[in-house]
């Protein structure tokens, strides 16, 4: 197997706005880091992949099929040999649609933009591709990440933002995915060539903070990796099954942001790293296979009940609402119900990746922001030993909910652009992904069999 890594500045400039939250000004005043796309390109003499982790809130599908039909164009790999994933950081550019009429004009030209540059690099390595060895790492990090849906009397849920008392709380938070992967690319020489970091938590410690371009504590684990000798290679972080699962510890009094907290927590997930990288067990035989489909999800119907509230909401509204950090205000949710029930689609169209390197090791994609549950259910029943689920991967449609979620209420089950999938959208993709896992390259696979790419 022979790799090539490398890695582009796509940090905007000045001026452009920052997205992951609600604010009135939200447009970016300087660098704190550097955001990145970072390309791991793999080969095996048959088959590519080309990897590609970008420092943004999310991808769209249609930016996604975009970047892929460029990278595909200009370095000659199939589409579907292209992945797009996104680490989530809430501190990048506003490049969605969420809780707005539309993608800014500015973020689809920054977006063509970086995706003509990202082509261009991909083809220059195919001239870099060198003989590599693969290693997989594994360790389980239990204090960092904490489920945010707690539940409270009456069988409902509060965020953990909102640091509900003792007395309200009826139970434990819900479950996280300690599970901490490391894939690592080592030259001829056995010296690293990159970390390939898989972990699910949300980059949401700084949410814009300062209005400073930021990784977010992604930043913080790379710098504190490359301290180590031997380690100073790009890191590309792949965020798990994220959706309800954030840094906050609701138990722990005195509320946790800004880039000192950021720091702590990339941090210590670099020590959990460097832990895990004391036992790597090499991965053998290398056999690269690339598997892909189009599926097609439930969308959530906006119920008449649903819709009066909403208007009813907007018609007692006296002004804009407040910009918040956590959460969003109520009567935007009221204005995109609105808007939603305007809509007559009855299905949201989406894109799946299986890539596997091994017997022992693959990658599984889910296409937005899933529940931690549905990450663990890939884990348990795939058929490799090892498996990475990357979240917010060739599409970002928002959240991905349990159908218990739907049950308790709570903030990412509300309707809204950011979730619009039906309750039982997230166990088909479940079962759409591992049924990619399970089949070998050359048999059909998903319902369309293939990416397609208009």
């Amino acid at each position: 197997m022979r790799s090539s890594v490398s890695r582009i500045d796509i940090t905007p400039p000045v001026g452009f706005p920052i997205g992951g939250n609600v604010r009135a000004d939200n447009l970016a005043r300087g660098t704190h880091d550097p955001l990145y796309c970072t390309v791991l390109l793999l080969s095996d003499g048959v088959r590519r992949a080309c990897l590609l982790g970008f420092d943004l809130l999310g991808l769209h599908l249609d930016a996604c099929r975009l970047i892929r039909r460029k990278v595909a164009g200009r370095a000659g790999l199939d589409a579907s040999e292209v992945l797009v994933s996104a680490t989530h950081t809430h501190s990048g550019p506003d490049v969605l649609d969420f809780f707005k009429e539309g993608v800014d004009p500015r973020a689809t030209a920054y977006l063509e933009e970086v995706a003509g540059r990202v082509a261009e690099e991909v083809a220059r390595m195919q001239d870099r591709l060198e003989e590599t060895a693969f290693e997989i790492a594994r360790t389980e990090a239990t204090d960092l990440s904490f489920n945010r849906r707690i539940p409270v009397q009456g069988g409902q849920v509060r965020m953990n933002w909102e640091r509900p008392s003792a007395d309200e709380t009826a139970g434990p938070p819900g479950p996280i995915d300690p599970e901490l992967l490391v894939l690592v690319l080592r030259g001829a020489s056995g010296a690293p060539r990159a970390l390939l970091v898989n972990f699910a938590l949300h980059p949401a410690v700084l949410v814009g903070e300062r209005w400073l371009w930021s990784r977010d504590y992604i930043h913080f684990l790379e710098r504190r990796l490359r301290r180590e000798p031997g380690l100073d290679v790009p890191v590309y972080f792949a965020n798990g099954a994220e959706g309800n699962v954030n840094h906050l510890d609701f138990r722990n009094p005195g509320r946790s942001t800004g880039f000192e907290e950021a720091e702590r927590v990339g941090t210590r997930l670099a020590e959990h790293v460097l832990r895990a990288l004391r036992s790597p067990e090499p991965l053998a035989p290398l056999h690269l296979d690339v598997r892909s489909a189009t599926v097609r999800l439930p969308r959530r119907a906006i119920s008449p009940q649903e819709l009066a509230a909403a208007r009813g909401l907007l018609a007692r509204s006296t002004g804009a609402p407040a910009s918040l950090v956590d959460g969003v205000p109520d009567e935007v949710f009221a204005s995109q119900v609105v808007a939603m029930a305007r809509g007559s689609e009855t299905a949201v169209e989406t894109d799946l990746q299986a890539i596997s390197l091994s017997p022992g090791f693959a990658i599984a994609t889910l296409p937005g922001e899933a529940f931690v549950e549905f990450g663990l259910a890939v884990r348990q029943r795939s058929k490799f030993a090892r498996t990475m689920v990357f979240g917010l991967t060739d599409d970002c449609i928002g959240y991905i909910p349990t159908s218990r979620a739907f049950r308790e209420g709570g903030y990412e089950i509300r309707s809204a652009s950011s979730s619009r999938l039906a309750p039982e959208a997230g166990q088909q993709l479940v079962e759409e992904v591992l049924h990619l896992l399970d089949h070998r390259r050359g048999s059909p696979v998903g319902r369309s069999g293939c990416f397609d790419l208009p």
